[in-house]
């Protein structure tokens, strides 16, 4: 069974008759979620206006758009670039690793997702023990956030959906507000949860004035698997679901 590929209504419905498992811990998440459907909280990083309009609709539901509570999201995508690529240079043929030191003496002084790539690629032990130091610290400011909030309504891309590019990923671009980026770009809103290894569930949230799908993520709370798959159940029932571009 392709858990990944179903919609959030079947890969709770699945959870919940225990075809698949999650850690324990998650039972508390379900057993709020089912207690409280009607007094869900939930923060939505600005951004996609019928999400956050669809939000406000749902019976009960307390939106706010912003919180001090929230980690930085600037410092999150910086560590979660350093983080991954740390982890994957270890795989990748010296030639390439090779490449990479050279790109990365280059950008002395530049600031970007880019950039904290190419820094991941040559990080130093004690570099990639700092970033597990933060990635701690970020870790606890979610918790402290979600003593308050339900869950985090967020994009997880910076772009609705874009035409194919086959080419190496180094020669890919995509256009973010005009503005021509490198592909990798586009990871930075994934890593918001995935930095700090928290569950989170992808929902259609309508269309750009383009016609093309968008969507959001929904964070949850660490090991509290159900609840971000609760509340898409609730917000694809009343977005409607997704719909194949004509």
């Amino acid at each position: 069974m392709e858990w990944g590929y179903l919609a959030a209504e079947e890969l709770s419905t699945a959870m919940r008759a225990g075809d698949i498992t999650s850690v324990e811990l998650t039972q508390d998440a379900i057993a709020r979620i089912e207690r409280d459907d009607k007094t869900i909280n939930a923060i939505c990083v600005p951004d996609f206006d019928r999400a956050r309009t669809a939000t406000r609709t749902t019976a009960g539901a307390h939106l706010r758009r912003h919180s001090p509570l929230l980690p930085d999201l600037a410092e999150a995508a910086d560590l979660y670039a350093r983080l991954l690529v740390g982890n994957l240079i270890a795989r990748m043929p010296a030639d390439r690793y090779e490449q990479l030191r050279t790109a990365a003496r280059n950008i002395e002084g530049a600031t970007g997702f880019q950039a904290a790539w190419l820094r991941g690629a040559i990080q130093t032990q004690r570099q990639w023990s700092e970033a597990t130091t933060a990635r701690e610290l970020h870790r606890h400011a979610w918790r402290q956030l979600f003593t308050e909030f339900d869950a985090v309504i967020c994009p997880i891309t910076p772009t609705p959906a874009f035409p194919h590019d086959h080419r190496d990923l180094t020669q890919r671009h995509i256009d973010i507000d005009g503005v021509a980026h490198p592909f990798g770009d586009q990871l930075a809103w994934a890593g918001v949860a995935t930095m700090p290894g928290l569950p989170a569930t992808a929902i259609p949230a309508g269309r750009s004035p383009e016609g093309l799908p968008v969507g959001v993520q929904i964070i949850g709370p660490m090991l509290e698997d159900r609840t971000p798959l609760r509340l898409a159940e609730l917000l694809e029932a009343t977005l409607g679901g997704f719909q194949v571009p004509e």
